[in-house]
């Protein structure tokens, strides 16, 4: 679930308002067997519209209650509509114009202090996830954004701010800062490759990254496995995590089904790791199992559901709640 409504349509709501949608999820969870969870989606310019008494409805207090009580597994984020994970009190367009006066948003976002406004909404949702240890899933590549300035926003500089404020905080990169990694280079994704921390008291010790609509598997497997093997063989500076303990399988399979050959995605992924196991330096790091950690271990790491876990254990009550027999996945963990 993502909500967009003050980005693009200065706060109408969709014809499904984002409760009824939780309900529905909240549904689905139960008639799938704890099988399908979903992630609630936090706005901070709908917070902010809020605490102004622009909008009735807060986000906050979505999100909360859907983790809480709802069986929703987490946080999503989308960054490039116009926010920044962290810092957004700081930005500036080139002409010195209010950053967030733009003719599609709504006049009260031109305020000069909405940067800060911003920043808090963030940091108390940040503050909770860190908190009650619920995993934050963020939209990190460049794209889908209304203008460029947007769309930078999914940067990795910003990550780093929330991480050295919420040094805990377990988030996913989706997309892992890009989804073309053959076309455009590791740059991006190496910026978050930086955040993952290995010293568990150290910011990023929760971070990881997904590798959601990677369609270059499909038709550039050669260059991509190329490409992530540089990565994975990246020297590792004194404190960052291997990339074989963060890195996860993804689909964002909605989007993947418009490029055709999808049958083969989890199969081509498959072939692609059967290449990057056999390498030495996987070897040298002493990661044990690349192709469980990358299709379900780091996942379950990083959503915390093995038993005794913050989440597990609020999906444990969820079932409980609703007669919902454990299912297959936690004995699988277990």
């Amino acid at each position: 679930m993502v909500d967009y409504d003050f980005w693009l349509a200065k706060g109408s709501q969709t014809r499904m308002p984002l409760a009824v949608q939780v309900e529905v999820m909240r549904q689905i969870t139960i008639v799938t067997g704890g099988r399908v969870h979903a992630f609630v989606p936090f706005d901070p310019l709908r917070q902010v519209a809020f605490e102004l008494g622009k909008t009735s409805s807060d986000s906050f207090s979505l999100v909360t209650d859907a983790i809480q009580t709802k069986g929703c597994v987490g946080v999503k984020l989308y960054p490039p509509m116009g926010f920044a994970a962290f810092g957004n009190k700081d930005l500036k367009t080139k002409d010195g114009s209010p950053f967030w006066k733009r003719s599609w948003l709504p006049s009260w976002t031109a305020s000069p202090d909405l940067g800060q406004k911003l920043d808090d909404a963030m940091a108390m949702m940040l503050r909770w996830c860190e908190q009650h240890e619920v995993p934050v899933m963020a939209h990190t590549n460049v794209s889908n954004g209304v203008i460029d300035e947007f769309e930078a926003l999914a940067g990795s500089k910003y990550w780093a701010q929330a991480l050295s404020a919420f040094p805990r905080l377990r988030v996913s990169f989706g997309h892992f800062g890009d989804t073309s990694l053959v076309e455009d280079g590791l740059e991006r994704a190496r910026g978050f490759t930086a955040l993952m921390a290995q010293d568990r008291t150290a910011a990023g010790a929760n971070a990881f990254a997904d590798a959601g609509y990677f369609v270059e598997v499909l038709k550039k497997q050669p260059e991509l496995l190329k490409n992530l093997r540089q990565l994975y063989e990246d020297p590792l500076p004194p404190g960052r995590a291997p990339l074989a303990a963060r890195f996860m399988y993804g689909t964002d399979w909605e989007m993947t089904l418009t490029e055709g050959g999808i049958n083969e995605y989890l199969a081509d992924f498959v072939s692609l790791f059967d290449g990057l196991e056999a390498r030495p330096v996987i070897h040298q790091q002493q990661v044990v199992d690349l192709s469980g950690r990358f299709f379900g271990g780091n996942a379950a790491d990083w959503a915390g559901l093995r038993k005794g876990e913050a989440t597990r254990n609020r999906l444990e009550a969820f079932y409980s709640a609703h007669g919902v027999s454990m299912p297959d996945w936690s004995a699988k963990l277990d």
